[in-house]
């Protein structure tokens, strides 16, 4: 396991006064840090080693670290890449079998998923925003991000009031992965370390981050999470739904608007649950009052796709 990123982020913007991403800080809805969460990790079956890849150190006497390393990078894709190749100096004789990545304010809310890696050759993800021709019919609500299943919106398009992830319908994969968490396994490593190494710079002026790509999965879109999936495509790896319970702990507190939360995954079973069924267990409503901000009906939508809980744009149906 990686834990790959900054803590502490200082962000100016009004609506990111919530954020918060030091992993030692106290979760406000589960009463637990994320580092605390992640211990849980460790019960998967096998061995299981973890490695922290950050801006500062990571101190924490009681916490299992097989390895712990503080550098800076330009960016998110280029730290993962230097921690991959920390951890596998020899790339010719890798020594783990998996690897997962978590950001340092990740809060695990669930298990990893049995079988661990049905496609050895593919990178499993959860979807910023999947097809939406399909996804309340084959996705899990495990697996994707915030509004795909109830509101055929895109959360993340509130940011500039335009159509930021478009995909075609008749390729595979047909969603955007999100940059938050992802898993492959050793036969994957070599092509995402490549594809990580030509991304390590993700700026607007990188190929990949065109607004318009016509011959790619994702045609339209020109956010991070649309260049990361376009340069794993260019090396051929499968992008495969990670049906794994997670989310940023900014996601999950008592002040975090209703449409940037995640809280109903508290109400599920262990089973995965589909698109089809509500984001709420109707049974908990009453039970579940730290998060009573999140009561509202989430499968409300019109004719035309716009949500009455507000918050996002309906997705662009051309």
């Amino acid at each position: 396991m990686l834990i790959c990123g900054t803590f502490n982020t200082n962000l100016s913007t009004p609506q990111y006064e919530f954020k918060r991403d030091n992993p030692f800080d106290v979760n406000q809805v589960l009463g637990r840090s994320p580092l605390e969460t992640w211990a849980r990790l460790k019960r998967t079956p096998g061995v299981v080693h973890m490695f922290s890849c950050t801006d500062k150190p990571m101190q924490s006497a009681s916490f299992p670290w097989s390895g712990q390393w503080t550098f800076s990078s330009e960016s998110q894709f280029e730290r993962i890449y230097h921690c991959l190749k920390r951890i596998e100096p020899d790339l010719t004789k890798p020594r783990h079998s998996a690897y997962l990545r978590l950001r340092p304010d990740a809060v695990v809310l669930g298990s990893l998923p049995t079988p661990l890696l049905p496609d050895p050759a593919a990178i499993y993800t959860r979807w910023r925003v999947y097809n939406f021709t399909t996804s309340r019919f084959t996705q899990m609500r495990d697996s994707m991000e915030c509004g795909v299943c109830d509101q055929y919106c895109e959360c993340a398009q509130r940011k500039y009031g335009q159509v930021l992830f478009h995909t075609k319908g008749d390729c595979t994969p047909q969603g955007v992965p999100t940059d938050r968490v992802f898993l492959f396994g050793r036969q994957a490593l070599l092509p995402v370390l490549r594809a990580l190494l030509n991304y390590s710079d993700p700026s607007y002026s990188h190929p990949a981050r065109f607004w318009h790509s016509p011959e790619r999965c994702v045609e339209v879109g020109r956010m991070v999470e649309t260049g990361l999936g376009r340069v794993l495509e260019d090396q051929g790896v499968p992008i495969l739904p990670l049906a794994f319970r997670t989310t940023l702990s900014r996601e999950l507190q008592p002040e975090t608007p209703a449409w940037a939360s995640l809280a109903c995954m508290l109400t599920w079973g262990d089973a995965p649950v589909p698109c089809s069924q509500p984001c709420r267990d109707a049974s908990s409503l009453s039970e579940n009052k730290s998060v009573s901000w999140m009561q509202g009906d989430w499968m409300s939508h019109g004719r035309d796709g716009t949500s009455s809980t507000g918050g996002c744009n309906p997705v662009n149906k051309r």
